[in-house]
Order: C-alpha cells, then structure tokens, then sequence
C-alpha cells in the first residue's frame, strides 16, 4: 500500500521515472506566442515510424497550468488509427483557444503535448511487424510524454495549480501522465480531467470489447 508521500510509488518502482533527464529539447523556437520544443530521435522521443517528436509551452497571464495531451487513435498489430507525426502548432479550439469568451483556461500557462506514438503516450517497446529485422513502429510513448512534460517545468517550474487533461487517447494518456507530473511538481495541486477514452469499438468485430477487457 502506497504511502500518502508517494502514492504511485509501485509504479515508480517498475520504472515509471526511468526516462526522467534522458532527453533534452535541441531546439526552442517561439513563434506565434508559443514556444516549440523540438527532440533529437537519437535521445529516445521518437514518433511511431521515428520521426521527430515536439512538444508546445505557451506563457499566459496567469501562474496556474494546464498541461493537455492531444488526442488521436491507437495502433497495434491488427489495427492501426494513429497520428505519425507530431504537429507544430497548439490548435485554437476548446479549452487550448485563448480568445474564446467562455474559456476558463484562456489566461493559464498552457503545455501541449502531441499525440504521435500510437500507444496513448505509455509504450515502451519497438516493433517488427513484418520480421525483416528493421523496426516499423516506435511506441515510445513514455518516453515522449517524460521529455514533454520537463519541457513544460523547464518554462513552468512551480505553478500554484496544475490542471492536467487530454482527449480520447490523450485522456487515457492522463492515467500515466498524471503519476508522471506527481513526481514532476511534488508539492502542487494536481486536477486530472479524461475528456473522453472510455468508448472502445471495432465495426464489425463483436469480440473487440471483451478482447481489450
């Protein structure tokens, strides 16, 4: 039974922190009010056929942070629905937009988190789907959701609260996110919000549920 001081403490003990100070940002370019942190491959962050994975801070006006994990399908040996890229620029819609009226989070610090791994940001493996010897996805989740987030405490080391969210497969990306950023910022108030990621369906396949239960 976890302690009240660490309470993911089995998962940190099966290596939950293993990738914390692996990788750095090799580039930071801010345009448009945002900053984009870009991640050499050859540290580890990769996109799930080894592209270059990035991640997104932009400064509000306020000291509290939304961190928000993009979402966008999931891939595995017999299907594969999944972003391949991670894009460049945080879109301007819900929650993320700073000029809609009706936004609570339109003046927080905000850190955006691509979605582009396939294993709702948790995977740690590498597979050979075709067993030629060559690679052909790079689930790297843990990794890139490890850099992104010390990305984030780099521009925001100590917000007062952090509300953490994310849709579809960046709201079950939020379970392992969630730990991630208790070890991230120990001491501050931490609301996690799973927008979504509780509906799975295959058309056609009756015994999808019950395989993924």
């Amino acid at each position: 039974c976890a302690s009240p001081a660490a309470p993911f403490q089995e998962m940190i003990d099966q290596g939950l922190e293993r990738y914390f100070g692996v990788a750095i940002p090799t580039s930071t370019v801010q345009e448009d009010g945002s900053t984009l942190h870009e991640f050499d491959p050859a540290q580890g962050p990769m996109c799930i056929r080894g592209g270059d994975f990035r991640s997104l801070t932009r400064q509000g006006t306020v000291d509290e942070l939304l961190i928000y994990l993009q979402g966008g399908g999931a891939c595995w040996s017999e299907l594969c629905i999944a972003f391949e890229e991670a894009g460049t620029s945080i879109p301007a819609a819900g929650i993320l937009d700073p000029l809609l009226s009706a936004n609570h989070f339109a003046d927080w610090n905000l850190g955006y988190v691509p979605y582009c791994d396939g294993s709702l940001f948790t995977g740690d493996a590498e597979i050979d789907d075709d067993g030629d010897g060559e690679i052909d996805r790079y689930h790297h989740g843990l990794q890139n959701l490890t850099a992104a987030l010390e990305a984030i405490r780099s521009e925001f080391p100590e917000p007062p609260k952090i509300v953490l969210s994310g849709l579809s497969a960046g709201a079950y990306g939020t379970i392992l996110a969630g730990a991630l950023a208790r070890s991230i910022w120990p001491g501050v108030p931490i609301d996690l919000v799973a927008d979504g990621g509780i509906g799975l369906g295959q058309p056609g396949v009756e015994a999808f549920i019950t395989d993924i239960l």
